[in-house]
């Protein structure tokens, strides 16, 4: 959907569905909600961060979006993040595109900046139309898919990163919210896996959302020439095609 493709239109798709995620308040907060017990496993490895094997599955973030865990307290010294970015052609190297909070038992909190480039980046960055124009570099990659559209065939990507707190601390909270960056005016920061690190003990906690009746969106479509938002219904937006056959 996000390409010049034209297949929908040849198929004469009118409209499209998108499911959006299930506001918490009028300030379209996301909230995830807390720790399950029963933890998953790290299998995987990426960047020398373990991991659970499958997404989370949370809803993307925009600016004023967030999603949070909180559990009774967890000894870590280091959170690892699994994440990329979407419609961000335009986010300038070190851009900041998102924050991380740990809230600990003593009552700190520390805070660190989710930098583009760094941290993360535009998931088709190797598309050759992004890679093109793109300001900021490609992050360290995780994962690694193949898709193949009307264009061409490029590989898409996750992307790791890790931040140290200052001391090992027992963290009981655990927040990511994302930033607007101007020029992106429909940036989306995807977190797709998270893991608290205790070094000292090597061991590992991937996070996993207990379900809360939050739904992931489908998709997100910008406004435009081509898709044109006709309305809302039951948490489902409604664009029109106007260029369908």
């Amino acid at each position: 959907l996000r390409g010049p493709s034209r297949e929908l239109d040849l198929l004469n798709v009118k409209y499209v569905l998108s499911m959006s995620a299930n506001v918490a308040n009028q300030a379209a907060t996301e909230t995830i909600s807390s720790q399950s017990e029963s933890a998953a496993a790290a299998t995987q490895v990426y960047g020398g961060q373990g991991f659970a094997e499958k997404d989370m599955g949370l809803p993307n973030l925009n600016a004023g979006k967030r999603a949070s865990f909180e559990f009774a307290g967890v000894e870590a010294d280091r959170i690892a993040l699994l994440s990329n970015l979407s419609w961000a052609t335009n986010v300038p190297d070190g851009a900041t595109v998102g924050h991380l909070y740990i809230s600990t038992s003593d009552g700190r909190k520390f805070e660190f900046p989710i930098l583009a480039g760094r941290d993360t980046s535009e998931w088709a960055h190797d598309r050759s139309d992004i890679k093109a124009a793109v300001r900021h570099t490609r992050a360290p990659v995780a994962t690694s898919y193949a898709v193949e559209d009307a264009r061409e065939r490029y590989d898409a990507h996750s992307y790791v990163s890790s931040f140290s707190f200052p001391e090992r601390t027992v963290v009981t909270a655990v927040e990511i919210t994302g930033e607007a960056v101007s020029g992106a005016p429909d940036l989306l920061l995807s977190v797709l896996r998270l893991s608290l690190i205790n070094s000292a003990t090597n061991t590992t906690l991937p996070l996993q959302p207990q379900s809360s009746g939050t739904r992931s969106e489908a998709f997100h479509l910008a406004a435009n020439d081509r898709w044109q938002r006709v309305g809302d219904v039951a948490g489902v937006t409604i664009y029109e095609n106007r260029q369908a056959l």
